[in-house]
Order: structure tokens, then C-alpha cells, then sequence
């Protein structure tokens, strides 16, 4: 390797270095407050006759090795057209710096302490992310809870709500149907159930993509063999070579309304939906397409809304409902527009009219797009979660009963 390459190469490793001591300096500032406290410097740890070079009181990083991510290696060159030919670039290669973190503290106590709060650091941080979407950041409210939560920390909370239980006591048959993580919620009602009334008939319909990815298997097969009530039917979508239909699974393929009809029989049912976007998206739609009554359907998506309204309820309707448009004035973005009814939300109106607004949950959960009303009066098809300050309203799920002036 020529001198050139050399010095680029330990330059850049310096830098990450010095990355990396920020941020457990950084880290160490947030949990102890103490700005005098030792800090972390990129240094060397031993000279060339072996004696250490770290000096009295501090904490040090040094690189140890380098090695090959051979897990995220990819098999074949990339090919590129640069200037109409056709070239291929080697794969990326991915490496893995193996640093040591290194304490000289006359104390033993205190060097172990300063060493484990500098782990808690990098443990704090989340290095991993899906194969498919290397480039994800780390979660906001874990990072939150690992940097900036510490003992003495106040934290609001507020108790459970929403709209997504069951009654334990109801005797109608209830379909549990669950994607993914979407079992854990689900899970919880069908122990419930089985409970309080062990003889309701049950059903659990659970859909991931292979065994991998199946949660709580032996739990969920044990609830079955003891219950006679309860009904499991496990879909794989993508099932590995190894696993094998009517051994480690029921059904393959996708849970779709053609499967629940053939497994159950006729009757009332009582719907539960928990699962990601392209499930709910797919099911909820179809389910009330095929007759079931909408007060018979209960679902909660992951994260942001993602089932579209299929009606809108007899009380926002008529309260919205006029033979001429309202207005609505969006003071701040300084927009006047007409409110045709057409849309399910104030949310899905403004989104739709270019005017850009917060907003997270879509559900009226969250608060995100709360806002105040400076004149008018919005109306909701169901008492919102979130705890709504007086005189706002909450844009997501609200619709005007009257001409409105909104802050936004």
C-alpha cells in the first residue's frame, strides 16, 4: 500500500474515532451533568516498547483491529455505464472498526464505573438496522429513553384508551386476526377471553412471512391444545424449504377474506384486526364489502392510520352535511377554501388543498395536529383519545359543523 494510502486511510479511521469519543462524551455529559467529569480522547494505547501512553485520569479509544462484514458482503460486482461503456465496480466492502476503550484512573472503582457508563453508550445506540433499509435511523424514543431518561427524570403519562379492546363477557364469536407484531395486542384479549369465558368460540388467524418471524408459536400452540374453543390458523406467506403446510402452518399465502369465509361457519361474528399497512389496507375494506356491519369491526393499525375511512358515521355526517360549501380559513397559511364534504377529515381536506400541516397517528391519538379554532365549531364521529386543550380541535379525525377560522 503506497504512503498516500496509508495516511488517507489513518485519517479516516482518526475521524471515526474522534467521532466516537464525541458521542460518548456527549453521553457521559447527559447522565452525570458533570462537565469536569474525565473525558474520552482518541489516543494510543501502548508505545512501540509496549508501555502504556493513556494519561493518569483520562479514558481513551484506540483501534484494534479491522475486519470484514462478510454478512452484508455483496456477491456479485455492480455494473455501470459511464461515457457508453459498460463497467463493472467491485461489491462494496463493508468493515467492522473493533475499538478498545481503555480507563487510567488511580481509583478502581471509579476507572470501572467511567468504563461502564462508556459501554452504556454504544449499547445505547442501535447498530443494526433491516437488511432491506440499511439506511433507517435509530428509533427516537428509544434513543430518547437510553440518552435522556435517567434516575430523577419526570415523565408525563397518561393511562390507557382507545377504542381497540373486547369484552371478555360478550358470548359472540370473535376472529382475532393478527400480522405480524400485530399478535401482541391480540394475544392479550385471547387469554382474556379464554379466561373469563373459556367455552366462547375463538378464532385466531395469524399471518407473517415464514417461521422466523412467528411470535409467541409455543405459547399460541399451547392455548390451542388446551382450549377446545379456540380455533388456530397460522398463514405463511413465504415459507422457508424446511417448513411444511399442516405441520407449521395452516394456510399459505396471505390472509384474505375468501380464507376466513371458508373457516367460518355462519353467524355473527365480532372482528379484531391488528397488523402493517398492506394488511389492513387489504382486509378492512374487504371485510365490510362483504356484509360485515361496521360496528361488528374493530382494528388498530401500526403507527400512522393507514385504513382508509370506508363511511363516514351518522353523526359527523349530518353535522357536516349542507346543501352549500363551508369555508374554512387557514389563518397562518393564509388559505381560504371551500369544504365540499368530501373528504373523511380536516386533515384529508387540507392534504388535499397543498396546505402542509403536522401530523402522526391520523387516529386522534397523538395530539400532533392539534390546533386552535378561532372560530367555528368542529365536530368528531367519536370522542378523540388525546385529551384535547380547550378551544383547539384536533385536525385528523375532526369535520366542520360550521364555516371555520383555524389557525393553521
Amino acid at each position: 500500500m503506497s504512503a498516500g494510502r496509508q495516511a488517507y486511510n489513518r485519517g479516516m479511521f482518526d475521524a471515526v474515532l474522534r467521532f466516537l469519543a464525541d458521542e460518548v462524551n456527549a453521553f457521559m455529559l447527559r447522565r452525570t451533568g458533570d462537565s469536569e467529569q474525565v473525558r474520552m480522547v482518541p489516543s494510543r494505547l501502548v508505545n512501540e516498547q509496549g508501555n502504556p501512553v493513556v494519561a493518569d485520569g483520562s479514558l481513551a479509544i484506540s483501534l484494534f483491529q479491522i475486519e470484514e462484514e462478510r454478512a452484508l458482503r455483496e456477491p456479485l460486482p455492480e455494473r455501470v455505464v459511464q461515457q457508453g461503456r459498460e463497467l463493472q465496480r467491485p461489491p462494496p466492502l463493508r468493515l467492522n472498526l473493533l475499538v478498545v476503550v481503555a480507563a487510567r484512573v488511580a481509583a478502581y472503582d471509579v476507572a470501572l464505573a467511567r468504563l461502564a457508563l462508556a459501554v452504556r453508550c454504544f449499547h445505547a445506540k442501535p447498530v443494526h438496522t433491516p437488511a432491506d433499509s440499511p439506511g433507517l435511523p435509530p428509533g427516537l424514543a428509544s434513543q430518547h429513553f437510553h440518552d435522556g431518561v435517567q434516575v430523577g427524570s419526570v415523565l408525563r403519562v397518561k393511562a390507557p384508551a382507545g377504542q381497540f379492546f373486547i369484552d371478555p363477557e360478550d358470548d359472540t364469536p370473535a376472529v382475532l386476526i393478527a400480522g405480524g407484531i400485530g399478535i401482541t395486542p391480540l394475544l392479550c384479549m385471547l387469554k382474556t377471553c379464554l379466561l373469563r369465558k373459556p367455552q366462547r368460540a375463538l378464532h385466531l388467524f395469524y399471518g407473517v412471512r415464514n417461521g422466523s418471524e412467528q411470535a409467541f408459536r409455543p405459547a399460541l400452540q399451547q392455548l390451542a391444545a388446551q382450549h377446545p374453543a379456540l380455533r388456530l390458523t397460522v398463514a405463511y406467506s413465504r415459507p422457508a424449504e424446511h417448513e411444511r403446510q399442516g405441520r407449521d402452518y395452516q394456510h399459505r399465502g396471505h390472509l384474505d377474506v375468501a380464507l376466513l369465509q371458508r373457516s367460518l361457519g355462519a353467524g355473527r361474528h365480532l372482528y379484531y384486526l391488528c397488523g402493517p399497512p398492506a394488511m389492513m389496507q387489504s382486509l378492512v375494506p374487504a371485510l365490510l364489502a362483504s356484509g360485515v356491519p361496521q360496528q361488528d369491526l374493530h382494528y388498530e393499525a401500526f403507527g400512522p392510520a393507514t385504513v382508509p375511512a370506508a363511511a363516514v358515521t351518522a353523526a359527523s355526517a349530518s353535522a357536516s352535511t349542507r346543501s352549500e360549501p363551508l369555508e374554512l380559513r387557514f389563518q397562518l397559511s393564509g388559505r381560504t377554501l371551500l369544504w365540499d364534504g368530501r373528504d373523511a377529515s380536516l386533515l384529508d381536506f387540507a392534504e388535499r388543498q397543498g396546505v402542509a400541516l403536522e401530523s402522526a397517528c391520523r387516529s386522534g391519538g397523538c395530539g400532533t395536529c392539534e390546533t386552535r379554532v378561532l372560530q367555528g365549531e368542529v365536530v368528531y364521529a367519536q370522542r378523540p383519545m388525546h385529551e384535547i386543550a380547550p378551544g383547539h380541535c384536533l385536525l385528523c379525525v375532526g369535520r366542520p359543523a360550521t364555516a371555520l377560522v383555524l389557525e393553521a
